[in-house]
C-alpha cells in the first residue's frame, strides 16, 4: 500500500470527516518548540515511535507530520507495511502551520 499524502487543506477537510490520531514525529525538543494542537510525540530518530508503533489500533485513522515530510513519510510507510490501512503524511510542520492549522 502507497501512502497518501495529504496538503495542509486536504488534511483539515478529511479530519473532519474521518476524525483520528495526529502523531508528530519530530523530536522532542522539535516538538517543544510547538506542534499541531492535540498532536501525539513519538520521535522517530529516537526509536520512540518503532517502539510503539505495535501497540497501536490498526482500526484508527493516522495522520503523520514531521519537519519536512520526509521521517513521517518512512514513518508512514512503515505503518502501511505493517498492515495499517489509513495512514496519512500530512508534511512538514512549518508549512502545515504557514496554512493556518492550530498550534500549541
Amino acid at each position: 500500500m502507497t501512502v497518501q499524502r495529504l496538503t495542509a487543506t486536504e488534511f483539515s477537510e478529511q479530519k473532519q470527516q474521518e476524525p483520528g490520531m495526529v502523531l508528530d514525529v519530530r523530536t522532542p525538543g522539535e516538538y517543544g518548540t510547538g506542534h499541531l494542537q492535540g498532536a501525539a510525540n513519538y520521535d522517530f530518530l529516537g526509536g520512540e515511535f518503532n517502539r510503539s508503533m505495535g501497540n497501536f489500533d490498526k482500526d484508527k485513522v493516522y495522520y503523520l507530520y514531521c519537519a519536512s515530510g520526509n521521517r513521517s513519510g518512512t514513518a508512514a510507510q512503515m505503518m502501511a507495511n505493517a498492515g495499517f490501512e489509513r495512514v496519512y503524511n500530512i508534511g512538514g510542520f512549518t508549512d502545515l502551520k504557514a496554512n493556518g492549522l492550530p498550534t500549541e
